[in-house]
């Protein structure tokens, strides 16, 4: 009993702590930096090395940032290297005078002055109550995707986005032409007209060319 005790107090005093994760290194972020990642990986801080639940880790990093994969590994006796694949930008949420990011699979992050994404579409959510949830809806986030990409696909290329209400957004594009569409994706198939539309009123210009409603489509 006495021998057992006393191991354990040597170990404690000499090699515990020497095992105890001290360093924590992330690879890979491109548009978050370490300190918008802290409140998960603070956690590993202290914990003997040989006790690091790799998954856990991974999950919770996945679930709270949408990274597309993450690694985790251990290297002896005290540090972690964590590798992370970040999705893309596709949009900037704006709020006022506040902007976030908005990536590839709806989750938001911090934006930054400088970062060199001007050329994205701004997007405008006056329906969302909370700018700072850590994903966009994901239905009709898909909704303004398809859309916003049906566009691009036959010439016209989107700067703003404007969600309105709960039934309404309005594609802006850089052309000076205007979209609207419904929050669902039942009307995407009429872009496949609108070059046809388009053409049919070349003297007459259209400025407004509203899918919202039924098998028709409203130019004005």
């Amino acid at each position: 009993m006495l021998v057992a005790l006393g191991i354990l107090v040597l170990f404690d005093a000499y090699v515990s702590d020497r095992i105890k994760i001290k360093i924590v290194e992330v690879r890979g972020l491109r548009l978050l930096k370490k300190g918008d990642v802290v409140d998960v990986l603070k956690s590993l801080h202290k914990k003997w090395i040989f006790m690091l639940q790799f998954c856990n880790v991974e999950q919770r990093l996945k679930s709270r940032y949408g990274f597309l994969h993450v690694d985790v590994r251990a290297v002896w006796p005290d540090r972690v290297i964590v590798d992370v694949k970040e999705p893309h930008p596709v949009y900037i949420l704006v709020r006022g005078r506040k902007r976030w990011i908005v990536v590839s699979n709806f989750y938001v992050y911090p934006y930054r002055k400088g970062m060199g994404l001007g050329g994205l579409p701004l997007l405008y959510f006056g329906g969302l109550k909370d700018v700072n949830s850590k994903r966009l809806p994901i239905r009709l986030m898909k909704v303004i995707d398809g859309y916003v990409n049906g566009l691009r696909r036959i010439g016209f290329k989107v700067r703003k986005v404007e969600v309105v209400g709960v039934a309404k957004v309005v594609y802006y594009t850089k052309r000076g032409l205007r979209f609207v569409s419904d929050t669902t994706k039942r009307n995407i198939w009429k872009l496949r007209y609108v070059v046809a539309i388009m053409r049919k009123r070349s003297k007459n210009p259209a400025s407004v060319i509203d899918l919202r409603f039924g098998n028709s489509i409203v130019v004005r």
